[in-house]
């Protein structure tokens, strides 16, 4: 509700606000009781972004239920006591030239080949996350688990790394998840685990971006599967430093999924569907591999951070 504090101060203020989680739909958000306060509060800036076209579409027929206003889709715009607020979708980018840069410095790629070596496995999966209920970790290792089910010629050839970063370590809701995700790597290493391979190799700590780089280089296939996500940044950060092979596996829930048109999409609450497509993407050639990461980098490095920053103050101010 800031942009109203904010307007209440200074009626002549002019107030930007991008929403970089999703934005539900009326169904949902109706259920809050400050639902109109928090769009009273919202509505009072010059311009609202979102990262993706849905998210705007959803935003818009909450305030045409909530207000019974005027609402224009195809102008991007709303209209509510005298004052007109434009409405878009910016899809958030990164800085792709300097995790692009970072990735060719030489301790990187020798950090990168220790930990293939330290493996010594055919192939490296590869997650990053927050410990958060919207990443998806638990289906992921479900999946994982699975994969190892259906296709055992994989096993001892392919590692998967989770890493899960804490979050919200005093609530209690997290400690449990935390204790549910522990006990679920346990089970899946224990059930398939040999003396000198372990499917799963799981890091409950932060690490540093060079670290997450030199893991992104080491990896052959990135997993990505949130439940929901606004955007997803670490989907265009494993692309932007990968030169060659690589291949983004991405869930059909993260705004990325709308950009990113050559990943492999799946819907991460099907294990099947996952371990399938971790097999496909496992065995797919090269030249398949390096044709979809050409078009990925490419769209990475064209809306990028920048590119973000320009499109949403040039809307702002026309």
């Amino acid at each position: 509700m800031l942009p109203h504090l904010i307007r209440n101060e200074n009626e002549d203020s002019e107030i930007g606000f991008f929403l970089h989680t999703p934005w539900p739909p009326w169904e949902i958000f109706r259920t809050l009781p400050m639902r109109r306060e928090i769009l009273e509060g919202l509505l009072d800036s010059n311009i609202l972004g979102f990262h993706t076209k849905n998210y705007v579409e959803n935003f818009m027929q909450c305030v045409k239920e909530e207000f019974n206003c005027p609402v224009y889709m195809g102008k991007g715009m709303a209209e509510i006591n005298g004052r007109k607020i434009r409405i878009g979708d910016f899809p958030i980018g990164i800085d792709a030239k300097e995790f692009s840069s970072i990735s060719s410095f030489k301790r990187i790629n020798q950090r990168a080949k220790i930990v293939r070596r330290r493996l010594n496995v055919r192939y490296v999966v590869f997650s990053i996350d927050r410990l958060d209920y919207t990443k998806g970790i638990p289906e992921r290792l479900k999946a994982i688990e699975r994969f190892f089910e259906k296709y055992p010629k994989f096993r001892k050839r392919v590692v998967f790394i989770q890493v899960a970063n804490p979050s919200r370590t005093k609530v209690e809701e997290y400690k449990e998840m935390k204790r549910y995700v522990d006990e679920l790597v346990g089970r899946i290493n224990g059930r398939f685990r040999d003396f000198d391979w372990a499917p799963i190799h799981y890091l409950y700590r932060n690490i540093s971006r060079e670290e997450v780089i030199a893991y992104y280089l080491a990896s052959d296939v990135a997993l990505v599967t949130p439940l929901v996500d606004g955007m997803n940044l670490i989907s265009k950060e494993f692309v932007s430093t990968k030169e060659k092979s690589g291949v983004l596996i991405l869930s059909e829930f993260a705004g990325a999924a709308g950009q990113l048109n050559d990943a492999i999409l799946a819907n991460p609450y099907d294990f099947d569907e996952v371990a399938g497509v971790i097999k496909r993407a496992l065995e797919m050639s090269n030249r398949e591999k390096n044709r979809r990461l050409k078009v990925l980098k490419e769209n990475v490095r064209n809306y990028d951070i920048c590119w973000w920053l320009k499109k949403f103050f040039e809307e702002w101010i026309r």
